[in-house]
This record gives structure tokens, sequence and C-alpha cells, in this order.
């Protein structure tokens, strides 16, 4: 169309301003324009090229939001509005960004598979199936890897047979596609069928003899099998150049494990030394004083001036929470608890960690002034989290370690919650954490010391937790359950109103997935083995004596 000389001439003078970096004169006469009426899509990019160039990535979205509603049938509009969206860290922009592009272009597949990764990360794990589903009906290319972030997603959700069928898929579509073949190798592993894991995990090392997880999950494997030339494997990763300080971390630690197996107690703990000091590198240094600062903070806000219960959210709800320090053996009583015919084994649960983090600033004392919708909504997205993971279990455990410094919370959203506090001796406690490769916030777990003072902490909040919570929580010593566990599990039992079945005893032949670094020993008989573990390496841990 034909423009208004003054029109013309306004743009000009604002794009002079634009060329000479006097963005505050440029954006008003961008304004000014605007106003006009006139061209008002062509001005608006104008604008929001000055918004780009300023990097100003807020009036940036603002300016193609502005865009996207001038002319809704423009993808590029909204391909750029994801683009800033996610240079923001606006990961829900993004995603309502997606859906509303997707309603018009949805053949467009890797759109669908980019929400659905989007998806995947804020928690949707139905709605991330879903979008991978579309995904594949458009015929994006490299299924494999589609299929294989599904099979991920449905074993969280718990669905084994599902995850095993996807990633079949994969291996179809791409018999060399390493994270499908890894993956079902894992699954193999936590069903309890070490020969198809080690197939596997053989078979990835055929492709890639530098996939340095494969190697070491089958060092993990089982200590009966240990190939004598795996020392030499692992120490010839260890100098490769490709190796990331991740997995040099891992070849530490499965280091260390094998040479533990084979009685070399001095060169495995030396070995634990190197994967701990190269895993400090991946970690903010664990502070003591704030920690004992958070457990005050936690003790404090939790104690009389708490609100009571409120019970409309929970009903007949009666979740049963193991907790306690990390390779305290939950996993043991866990999987020994669910051969009970009314348990269901529900593993880690991440839902109350993830529930506080998304509190930031305002947990703990600061709930203190929130809505008490904040906790109902808590009580009923617990349930809707636990139903589609675990159907609707009449009673379930959720083996969440760390939900030992939830338990203020857990018990104001569910009264009627059981508690059943995992215990182990310092000094093995500490050593099996020290000898194990762990994930973010456990900043911890690379120093003897820094285990023993958070074990204590943990010790100090549980006690008060007893205190607050009279008859909720029951505790388990890890010794004393391995050399009585009949008479352990009948208490806890009763703890949580069953009867005693004699399958309780027979856990090894527990049939479902076992998600935890205990995968092979919580499948054998109960043992005595990891009691007084410590001994091996007594000259190593005066860091611990002073917490005994």
């Amino acid at each position: 169309m034909d423009l208004p000389g003054d029109f013309l001439n306004h743009l000009a003078v604002a794009r002079r301003h634009f060329s000479e970096k006097n963005y505050t004169s440029a954006e008003k006469l961008y304004f000014d324009l605007l106003d006009t009426g006139v061209a008002s899509e062509g001005v608006q990019r104008e604008l929001l090229h000055l918004y780009m160039a300023q990097g100003d990535l807020e009036k940036s979205i603002w300016s193609l939001e502005s865009l996207c509603a001038l002319n809704p049938k423009e993808p590029d509009y909204y391909l750029e509005l994801i683009s800033v969206a996610r240079r923001a860290q606006l990961t829900d922009k993004c995603i309502s960004t997606y859906e509303r592009y997707l309603e018009l272009w949805p053949q467009n597949s890797d759109s669908q598979f980019n929400l659905a990764w989007l998806l995947r990360q804020r928690g949707d794990l139905e709605g991330a199936l879903y979008r991978y589903g579309a995904a594949l009906e458009y015929g994006i290319s490299a299924c494999e890897e589609v299929y294989t972030n599904m099979a991920v997603i449905c074993s969280e959700l718990r669905r084994e047979s599902e995850a095993e069928e996807l990633l079949n898929k994969a291996v179809s579509a791409n018999n060399r596609y390493i994270p499908a073949l890894f993956n079902l190798g894992g699954i193999m592993e936590e069903r309890g069928s070490k020969d198809e894991a080690r197939i596997l995990f053989q078979e990835v090392l055929n492709i890639d003899p530098h996939y340095s997880a494969a190697l070491c999950r089958l060092v993990y494997l089982d200590p009966g099998d240990q190939c004598a030339t795996f020392e030499g494997r692992l120490r010839n990763l260890l100098q490769s150049p490709k190796l990331s300080l991740l997995e040099k971390e891992e070849v530490y630690f499965a280091l260390g494990k094998f040479l533990d197996d084979c009685g070399e107690y001095d060169r495995a703990f030396h070995a634990y030394v190197s994967a701990n000091e190269t895993g400090r590198k991946r970690f903010t240094p664990y502070s003591k004083e704030f920690h004992e600062s958070y457990v005050a903070d936690l003790m404090e806000s939790f104690d009389k001036r708490w609100p009571e219960p409120n019970t409309s959210g929970s009903g007949d709800f009666s979740p049963i929470f193991i907790c306690g320090m990390l390779r305290s053996g939950s996993t043991l009583l866990e999987k020994s608890m669910a051969q009970h015919s009314c348990i269901t084994a529900g593993d880690e649960l991440d839902f109350f960690s993830r529930f506080v983090r998304g509190l930031g600033d305002r947990y703990p004392g600061g709930l203190l002034g929130e809505e008490s919708g904040v906790l109902e909504r808590a009580a009923s997205d617990y349930r809707l989290y636990v139903n589609e993971r675990l159907g609707q279990p009449r009673l379930f455990t959720d083996k969440r370690p760390d939900n030992f410094l939830h338990l203020g919370l857990i018990k104001t959203v569910f009264p009627s919650a059981k508690i059943i506090w995992t215990k182990r001796g310092l000094l093995d406690n500490c050593l099996s954490i020290y000898f194990q490769q762990l994930g973010a916030g456990m900043s911890y777990s690379v120093d003897l010391e820094s285990i023993a003072h958070y074990y204590q902490q943990q010790i100090r909040l549980m006690e008060f937790w007893k205190t607050r919570f009279p008859g909720s929580i029951e505790e388990v010593q890890y010794e004393a359950f391995v050399a009585s566990p009949r008479e352990n599990l009948e208490r806890i039992l009763n703890f949580v109103g069953l009867e005693w079945e004699d399958a309780c005893l027979d856990f090894s032949r527990y049939a479902g997935a076992v998600k935890t670094a205990s995968v092979w020993q919580v499948r054998k008989p109960i043992y005595l083995k990891s009691s007084e573990r410590y001994k091996n390496y007594q000259a190593y841990l005066k860091p611990l004596q002073k917490y005994c």
C-alpha cells in the first residue's frame, strides 16, 4: 500500500536514531508510528529489532506477542518468540507458545518433539508422551531417539513393559543406537535379568569401546562374576582424553567397587578418594553452618506455632514414608514390605523435594503466611502424582530418603501418614555414601567428615520430629533388621496396621523393577556382609571418630 509522506519521514527519522544507537528516541518514534495504525506489523518488526539489539528480552517478548496477534498466520513469529523465551528461561511461555503454534501447524514434528522435551522438564509426563507420539505420527526423522525418550518416561511412570516395548522399537529402527541399547540393559538389570543385561551392555561396548557407563554397569552386575580384565579396562578408560569429568568420576567409583569386591581395600579406598575428588568439582561446597541453620529453621517453623493439620485433603489416603540417611537400608526394607499383599512399593518419589524447591524462599518459615490452598493443592497434587505412577494402591511406600527434611510439611498435609526411620551405624553408613556416586544437591557426599556432620544433623531433626509427631514414627536399625528380619518386619507391619505374611521374607523374588544402587543386593537373601564393613577401612576413618 502507499504510505503517507509524513509517515515515511517519521519512519526515516526513527531508523536513523536506531542506526545511531539512540534507542530511547527511536523507541518513542516507533510508538508514535504504532499509534497511527498504519503498517503496524512492519513497525512492530522494526521495534523488535531495536529491542533485540539492546538485548532486552522482556520487551522483545512483548513485541513478538504483538506480532503474533497482528499476524497469527505467520509461523516465524511464534518460533522466534519461543527462541527468545527460552533465552529468558521462561519455560511456561515456551510451552504455551508451542501449543499455540502447533494448533496451526501440527505437522511440524520437530516442534512436537521440542514441546515434549519441555513438558518432560516441567514434570508433565503424560503430556510429554502425547507430544512425542505426535512427533512420530508426523514422521519425525531419527525416531529411535523419540522411542527412547518415551521409554525413559514410561519407566519413571512404572510402566516397565511399555518402556521395554518402546526401546525394542528404537533398536529395530537403529540397532546401533547406544542410548536405546543401554537403557534396555538398564531395564533388564532392574528386573533382575543379569544375562540379558550383560549382553546388552557388552553390545554397547562393541559399538563404542569408550562408552564408560556400559563398562561400569558390567562391573556392578555381580561381584561373583567379576572379570580379571576389568581393572585394566577401567584404568585404560581413565587415560582417555574423551572422558568427561562426570564419566571419569563414574569410572573411579566402579574401580573402587571392583577392588573392594577383590578384597584390595587399600587400593579400593584410594580409587574412591579419586572418585570423590573428581566429583567435588561439580558441587557447591557443603557448609556445615548453613545446613545447621536450615535444620534450625525447620524445627522453629514446624514447632508449636505451626497450624494444626488440615485433614480435608487426605481422607483415607495414608502414605507410608520410609526416610533417613541414604544407604541406610531403606531399599531392603521397602522390598520386604512390598511382598505383603496390601503394600505397593513406590520407590523414591520426588514430589515433596520438588514441591519445596518450587516454594523457594517461602519455605519453611514463609509458608506460615501462605493461603491454606497451598497445602490443600499439595495434598491433591501428591495423590494425582502417586496414582499416575502406581495406580490407586491400598497402601504404598514412598522411600525418598531426604523426605526426613520435610516431615513437618508431610504430616501437615497427610496427618495419618506413617513414618519409618531407617538407621544404620555411623561408620558403615558414612562409608557407604562415600563409596556411591550421588547427584545434585548432595554436596556433603564427597567428604567423609561432611557426611558425618549431615548424618548427625539428620538425627537431630528426626529426634525433633519424634517429639512433634509422637506415635507416627517407627525406627528400623539396619544391623538389627538383617540379624532378625522377621521380628523387625512383624513390628513394622503392625505399626502400619497389617498382619504378618510369610511372603515378606521372600523378597529376593521381588518381581518389580528395583531403581536403586542396591539393585543386586536386594535380590539376594538377607545378608550380613555390609554390617561392620567399615572394619576393612579403619585406617582411613579418622575424620569420623569425633562424630561417633
